[in-house]
């Protein structure tokens, strides 16, 4: 019986990381998000593929990553 590999993600909202987030997924690992909150960015934006739905509120794009890739995100 082999143990399933872990891994914690650093998920800033952006692309990058989102991006090699999902290519440790993709390799089979399990993936856990990790968004740290400071108070000093603001999430005043939103991404251009965001923009469609201007009907939804704002919210921290870390989240909308997260939801995306499915996996569980902690914001410390």
């Amino acid at each position: 019986m082999s143990k399933q590999i872990k891994a914690v993600s650093l998920i800033s909202g952006g692309l990058d990381s989102m991006l090699a987030t999902k290519a440790i997924m993709e390799q089979g690992v399990h993936v856990e998000g990790i968004n740290f909150f400071t108070g000093f960015c603001v999430e005043g934006h939103t991404h251009a593929i965001r923009k469609k739905d201007k009907e939804k509120p704002k919210r921290n794009n870390s989240l909308w990553v997260a939801e995306t890739l499915g996996i569980k995100l902690h914001i410390i």
